[in-house]
């Protein structure tokens, strides 16, 4: 939940400038290998720069929040798609043994 808190917040705060009343539409999904959430806005699209893990540091407070959500998830994945952007986060469940 904090990888998808924080990807939301990104959202907001770079996508929408801070607009609180833009949607975001959050869609989960269940496989039986991984869950998979995929946030979708309307906002402008993100520099790729800003997506890509960049190391932290105690000078700049910025890439905390893209730093954390690739740390706690096992796929981040962008793309720009008609109307908007897509944000896919995934992460792998273990193994059970069951069928």
């Amino acid at each position: 939940m904090l990888a998808v808190d924080e990807a939301i917040s990104n959202v907001i705060r770079h996508a929408y400038g801070d607009d609180h009343e833009k949607p975001v539409e959050l869609t989960f999904n269940l496989f039986a290998d991984r869950l998979e959430f995929v946030l979708f806005d309307q906002g402008i699209a993100p520099d790729p720069a800003r997506l890509e893990p960049h190391p932290l540091d105690d000078e700049s407070l910025n890439g905390r929040g893209t730093y954390i959500i690739r740390s706690i998830m096992d796929g981040v994945s962008y793309e720009r798609a008609p109307g908007g952007n897509l944000l896919r986060l995934t992460k792998r469940l273990p193994a059970t043994g069951k069928e």
